[in-house]
């Protein structure tokens, strides 16, 4: 074993040392003597508390929001959270920990603090979520401001795993909302206190069963993303394949490439200048090379924000479209699907921020390209036959 090695054990396992309590005792230093020995001492050695996933994290989300205790007993025992910058006392905690203390606090009932166990480690202080701190807490907030002031749930992978679909969302939710998740996020808050939501609670996977559907739900363009993902979102198990080579396209040396000198221009009439609701919504940009490089199919993709896909009927990968190949000093179109809204809002003028990215990165390449349409309900007399020749609003 090499000494590097050896001191990277070590301090992981300094680290962890004071992680134990009652229930979770200190982790034994690894006796580096040797490959044979190194095994066993792995194998001797108690699990190790480990960072909680988006699925521990939702889960203590849900107890809080429901009061429902019996969630935090689907949360894995040894996930934990916290960073080193938060105050000293909440520096560190079980997930599980900080479920029970929270369903204390909206509950008003301290019994719930008896499964509250601090932990810390020598450089980490947790002892602000611990039994005593959580009766002392007890009774002394409301129920909405704990529920207000602590994180958020993402709760669209949630519900859907609860049986809630995208029809079941009222329309003056997708309306005021100008994407997706917020529109989930709305449906969320108006179920959390109702009598089928609290039912749907037990259809949650716990910790015998896997998060992932076992149905496909990798939206279009997308497939499935080697490996066991323990987390409810399925960007943890599907991956872009805008390319459609059936490989992930983040793990594609061929897309590794720069988009340097790419430029976005918008196509005349794609989106017209008024947008009449109940008819296809024709969206399109220009894609123009600068440099004396070809950029592949798939090296990259524009998508679509300021804009709400439930008022469409489709998902958000769906405002998501691979680039076409573009030649050296050349140009490209890149076309959006049709797009037919569910409604016919009139929301007024409307600008679509269409975003280029790299097919092997997060952040968006230059500035957004605004598309505006005065967008209005199908009726309306300013709705002429002929697209290219309606007029904006004044």
């Amino acid at each position: 074993m090499s000494p590097l090695r050896i001191l990277a054990l070590v301090g992981t396992a300094l680290l962890l040392q004071g992680c134990g309590g009652a229930d979770h005792p200190p982790v034994p230093l690894p006796q580096a003597v040797g490959d044979a020995q190194e095994t066993k001492s792995i194998a001797e050695t108690p699990p190790e508390p480990h960072e909680a996933t988006d699925r521990d994290v939702s889960y203590a989300i849900l107890a809080r929001d429901t009061g429902e205790a019996g969630i935090c007993a689907k949360i894995d025992p040894l996930a934990v959270q916290g960073f080193g910058f938060n105050p000293p006392g909440r520096q560190l905690y079980s997930m599980r920990a900080r479920c029970h203390f929270d369903v204390a606090l909206v509950t008003g009932d301290g019994r719930h603090c008896d499964e509250v166990v601090s932990r810390s480690t020598p450089l980490l202080d947790g002892s602000a979520v611990s039994r005593e701190a959580c009766l002392a807490e007890v009774g002394r907030h409301k129920r909405d401001d704990v529920r207000r002031n602590g994180p958020q749930l993402r709760a669209q992978p949630v519900l859907e795993r609860m049986g809630y679909t995208s029809d079941m969302i009222p329309a003056a939710l997708i309306a005021s909302e100008t994407d997706a998740s917020s529109s989930w996020d709305a449906f969320y808050r108006t179920l959390v206190d109702t009598p089928d939501f609290h039912r749907r609670l037990a259809l949650l996977p716990d910790l015998t069963s896997s998060p992932r559907p076992t149905t496909d739900v990798c939206p279009p363009s997308y497939v499935s993303r080697p490996g066991k993902p323990v987390g409810f979102r399925a960007d943890q198990w599907c991956c872009a394949d805008l390319n459609a080579s059936g490989s992930c396209d983040d793990q594609e040396p061929a897309l590794a490439v720069s988009l340097e000198g790419v430029s976005m221009e918008p196509v005349p009439g794609m989106p017209p200048a008024v947008f009449c609701g109940g008819e296809p919504l024709q969206l399109a940009v220009r894609l123009r090379n600068s440099s004396d490089r070809a950029i592949p199919s798939g090296a990259g993709w524009v998508e679509l924000v300021n804009l709400n896909p439930l008022e469409f009927g489709i998902q958000d990968e769906e405002l998501r479209v691979p680039i076409s190949a573009i030649p050296a000093r050349g140009e490209a179109v890149t076309r959006f699907p049709s797009l037919t809204p569910k409604g016919a809002p009139d929301r007024g003028l409307t600008v679509f921020d269409p975003r280029l990215l790299l097919a092997q990165g997060d952040a968006f390449l230059g500035e957004p390209l605004d598309l505006s349409v005065d967008w209005v309900p199908a009726g309306s007399p300013r709705c002429l036959p002929d697209p290219a020749s309606r007029q904006p609003r004044r």
